[in-house]
């Protein structure tokens, strides 16, 4: 299930972040180094753009996707990530994320969206 974000789920978005970035893709960003995840409300959805959760069967987060808005008319991309047990075309977590972002994008006449990586994972 794809929904907005809500604060009830800060501490198990902010694990997912860190656990897909320094554990299984090994970059190596903390937690000071990106302090939007310490306050989405105010850094995407107070802001114009939005963020989406992934939620499994038992309501866990496995995934997520952030859209901030820089421009009128562009986004960024941000924080795009699900668990590795819940990646794959069968699934679809990405995918539907990933749509999620899209059909708010459009609705809100955003034109262009530019997709943020730190440097680290480049």
């Amino acid at each position: 299930m794809i929904a907005v974000y809500d604060e009830r789920y800060k501490e198990e978005v902010i694990k997912l972040i860190l656990y897909v970035q320094n554990v299984e893709a090994g970059v190596g960003i903390s937690i000071e180094e990106q302090p939007d995840i310490l306050d989405i409300q105010s850094n995407y959805i107070n802001e114009g753009g939005n963020f989406w959760i992934a939620l499994n069967d038992d309501k866990k987060v496995v995934g997520s996707i952030g859209l901030q808005k820089k421009t009128d008319d562009i986004a960024i991309l941000k924080k795009f990530f699900v668990y590795k047990d819940y990646r794959g075309k069968e699934l679809g977590t990405g995918k539907k994320l990933y749509e999620a972002l899209l059909d708010f994008a459009k609705s809100q006449g955003f034109s262009k969206v530019i997709l943020d990586t730190p440097s680290q994972a480049t």
